[in-house]
């Protein structure tokens, strides 16, 4: 298995159904969702073992014949880039494995905020290495979850409507064996020109047990009625494949998640940040600036959604980067309540995950600040916020690099805020 850094659209390609509603109202005056499970709160964190890849050119290509006037198969070779008379590239395929965890930010009456890091397994290590690229944000429906949990009552109508196969979805009772544990599951097959995904969820719990989604992108026959010569090409076809399968799931019992958001965050609009990136080895030490804005894009009654605008210094344009989620669910949001913020004491643990290694703590507090640190196994992370606003002031994350002696750091300072 080809193992490469290609996980983000990968990643993006997993997170699916993701859904969102209006603007919820404050966080005292939230009515729960009849159709969200009542074990999916803040701070609630589903693992799930993931396994995906994608193959280039899985159909053939399209060229422009300039006799016919039409667009034709190009025939070319699956995944081969030719190189030479003599010999050929194969550049067709790539994948990854690790663990997904699904974590609550925050949630309202119609919507779930989800933060979803990656950890990416590899075969000639023991832990899971943190992805940062790859973690996915989003909002998804409180019934379905965005795949990871479906209510049972969701489950019993869909399983009325789609009982009788031989149409798109086909849902069924079953049971699911894994390992020694045996679940009363709903299995759903839901079809279409492009691809086919089975889904398994508990039927007690609603949680998802397991997913695998078979796509492919062809051509573009839409397209390739326009007449374009000046393209020579039409898309390069790709087939996705995405399996996943639960491994945990757990509470997290952070300090501040019963801490009222302060009132001042309600109308906050945007945080600008500052500061530089470098790597440092043996002969090697180089740094650049960065710059970040993050935009509120949604907003609910715990949680906030912001997109993202980097700057780095050898970039020369830069647009929209990832979407980022803070939420009382989270370890190191963009904003702890100061009320949360005064429960915490120097040397205090708040986490620790069991599956990943990394560990939570309060490493310093004064009475303007509280600093958290996050350790894992290839990296460490500091959270600085300001006891009086609750905001996170300062970041700094070192990261062991693929050599023994080489070190990435990341350094960023709240310079602004609207």
């Amino acid at each position: 298995m080809i193992i490469q850094r290609k996980v983000l659209l990968l990643i993006v390609m997993v997170s699916l159904m993701g859904a969102g509603a209006s603007p919820s109202p404050r966080q005292g005056q939230m009515t729960r969702n009849p159709l969200l499970p009542d074990w999916v709160r803040p701070g609630l964190r589903l693992t799930y073992d993931l396994l995906t890849g994608g193959v280039n050119r899985s159909a053939d290509e399209l060229r422009w014949n300039e006799d016919t006037k039409s667009w034709e198969p190009a025939n070319v070779d699956r995944g081969y880039v030719t190189r030479g008379k003599d010999y050929a590239i194969y550049e067709g395929e790539y994948s990854s494995h690790g663990l997904v965890q699904a974590t609550v930010a925050g949630l309202d009456g119609q919507v779930v905020a989800l933060s979803q890091p990656f950890y990416l397994l590899s075969p000639t290590g023991r832990q899971p290495i943190l992805m940062p690229g790859a973690n996915q944000d989003m909002l998804v429906t409180a019934d379905t979850g965005g795949d990871f949990w479906m209510h049972p009552q969701k489950q019993a109508q869909m399983l009325r409507l789609y009982a009788a196969a031989g149409g798109q979805i086909v849902a069924r009772t079953t049971t699911w064996v894994e390992g020694p544990q045996s679940y009363t599951a709903t299995t759903m097959l839901s079809q279409s020109p492009s691809g086919k995904t089975l889904y398994v969820y508990d039927q007690a719990s609603g949680r998802l047990l397991y997913l695998s989604r078979l796509t492919r992108e062809p051509p573009d026959l839409q397209q390739n009625r326009i007449h374009d010569p000046s393209s020579p090409l039409k898309r390069r076809p790709v087939s996705y494949a995405t399996f996943m399968r639960f491994v945990a799931a757990r509470q997290m019992n952070l300090p501040w998640m019963d801490s009222p958001m302060p009132d001042w965050s309600r109308q906050a609009q945007a945080f600008s940040y500052a500061g530089r990136q470098g790597t440092q080895a043996p002969g090697v030490n180089t740094s650049q600036a960065l710059m970040q804005e993050l935009r509120v894009e949604r907003r609910g009654g715990n949680w906030t959604l912001f997109q993202a605008f980097s700057q780095a210094q050898w970039q020369m344009a830069t647009g929209p980067g990832a979407k980022v989620m803070t939420g009382p669910g989270l370890l190191s949001p963009l904003i702890i309540p100061p009320a949360g913020l005064a429960l915490l004491q120097p040397g205090q643990e708040i986490d620790r995950d069991p599956l990943t290694g990394f560990v939570a703590r309060v490493a310093a507090a004064d009475q303007q600040t509280v600093t958290l640190q996050i350790d894992g196994p290839d990296r460490s992370m500091m959270y600085v916020y300001s006891r009086a606003q609750g905001t996170l002031i300062r970041s700094v994350s070192r990261e062991r690099g693929a050599g023994q002696n080489m070190v990435l750091t990341r350094e960023m300072q709240l310079t602004g805020q609207r």
